[in-house]
């Protein structure tokens, strides 16, 4: 993102519907990248832009699921019982040694208004999902 020019925007894009690989993914950018001096911001979808396009918005809060290995329900090829948790703390605390903090919303969720990402639900253009954010820098 820091090759973009002042006034560039880029577009984030996944065939994902999972906020991990979405929304996390571009608050940890946006946190880091206005860190040093820099300003990006989320775009609004432009409505002019592919009219009749049914979009939904991001979401700034999710929990995070992981299997646990040794809860295994049935039989050997088992993933192991999937738990949710709410926060990173709360992940660490049982014990998961696969989280990490970006997994889970930031504090700064809100100030980047990830509501203006856009979610594609399947039933709504008879596609598969998918997730787009446009980022613009501002200086």
């Amino acid at each position: 993102m820091e090759l973009i020019k002042k006034g560039g925007v880029v577009c984030y894009s996944t065939c994902s519907l999972n906020p991990i690989e979405d929304e996390a993914v571009v608050s940890a950018a946006l946190r880091e990248m206005n860190a040093d001096g820099n300003s990006y911001q989320l775009l609004d979808w432009p409505e002019e832009l592919l009219p009749g396009f049914t979009r939904r918005p991001g979401v700034d809060a999710w929990n995070v699921g992981f299997y646990d290995a040794n809860n295994l329900e049935k039989d050997d090829d088992d993933f192991g019982s999937l738990s949710f948790y709410d926060s990173y703390d709360g992940a660490v605390e049982a014990g998961v040694e696969e989280a990490k903090e970006s997994f889970w919303p930031h504090s700064a969720n809100n100030k980047h208004s990830l509501h203006r990402c856009s979610r594609l639900f399947p039933q709504d253009q008879d596609t598969g999902g998918f997730f787009v954010a446009l980022i613009k820098r501002i200086k």
